[in-house]
């Protein structure tokens, strides 16, 4: 996903030429596309990811639309202060390409796994949380991040299937009957493989978690008596957390609610992502045990 939404901001950029770009020494073979076509709009910040947060800040204060390039921890985690500080609270055109989302990077162990950064960000003023799926979710992302300005957090990890979008966010990805389960990011690949395992389980896709959410969630939950979530994340905050700010506002015909997301706290393993999900529980087959156990 990471080379159509580079391709997507040096697009943009031939006609606006307030578009800069920095990164944190990261992205080679990607980032070149826009240092070859803009080498006087491309900084490359090396690793100093809280001096870059300060200085993008600097560039969108003089009207400069800005996008940062880093890995899911370093452009979240490691710079939280100047995200909220700098960034944030003045509602800033700062928009932060974060890779590696979830357990993408598990090979490299705890250090590289963005498990907790969208419950981090969500938690900020005035950004907004975009987590793509697929090719098809990832451009309407851009098409949205490029034509609004505020903070942007672009939370990208492993590219799963395309399928059609219908409507507006949440997308329903697979029609079901009783039991929905919504999903944010690569992950909802494991929910469609698990919906071939479990009866009449809806699949829905949320690549935005804002408050466009919140508002669509109440309306499609009063159609189900189980909903589930399932995130490649934690379960404190991010899409769980959303949820459970909805449902709280709920008078009547709440469904029964089960977070699925990596329930440790620390994540130890190194391994490959596909092995990662297998032992946080959050492939399809758990995903399908985890469903019928609480339906049953």
């Amino acid at each position: 996903m990471r080379e159509l939404v580079l391709a997507e901001i040096v697009k943009a950029a031939k006609t606006n030429p307030d578009i800069v770009f920095l990164t944190g020494d990261l992205g080679y073979n990607v980032v070149e596309k826009f240092q070859n076509s803009f080498p006087e709009r491309f900084f490359n910040m090396g690793v100093a990811e809280q001096n870059m947060m300060s200085v993008a800040a600097g560039l969108a204060l003089e009207n400069k639309k800005v996008f940062v390039y880093s890995i899911g921890n370093f452009a979240s985690l490691r710079c939280l202060e100047q995200l909220r500080n700098d960034i944030c609270f003045l509602n800033l055109d700062v928009n932060i390409i974060s890779v590696g989302a979830g357990l993408k990077y598990g090979n490299l162990g705890f250090s590289h796994q963005a498990t907790e950064d969208m419950a981090c960000v969500l938690s900020l003023p005035n950004i907004k949380v975009y987590n793509p799926a697929n090719l098809n979710e990832a451009k309407l992302v851009m098409a949205e991040v490029l034509k609004e300005r505020g903070p942007k957090y672009i939370r990208l990890g492993a590219t799963g299937q395309d399928y059609p979008l219908l409507s507006t966010p949440p997308f329903r990805v697979i029609e079901g009957k009783d039991k929905a389960i919504f999903c944010t990011g690569a992950i909802v690949d494991e929910a469609i493989k698990a919906a071939k395992m479990v009866d009449g389980l809806a699949v829905y896709s949320c690549p935005v978690l804002d408050e466009r959410l919140e508002r669509a969630l109440p309306k499609i939950l009063k159609n189900y008596k189980y909903a589930f979530t399932l995130e490649e994340h934690c379960l404190k905050g991010g899409l769980s957390g959303v949820f459970e700010r909805c449902l709280a506002k709920m008078s009547s015909n709440r469904p029964i609610y089960r977070p699925i997301g990596i329930k440790k706290e620390i994540c130890q393993l190194k391994s490959s992502r596909t092995n990662l999900l297998k032992a946080y529980k959050i492939d399809a087959k758990s995903i399908a045990k985890t469903i019928d156990k609480i339906v049953k």
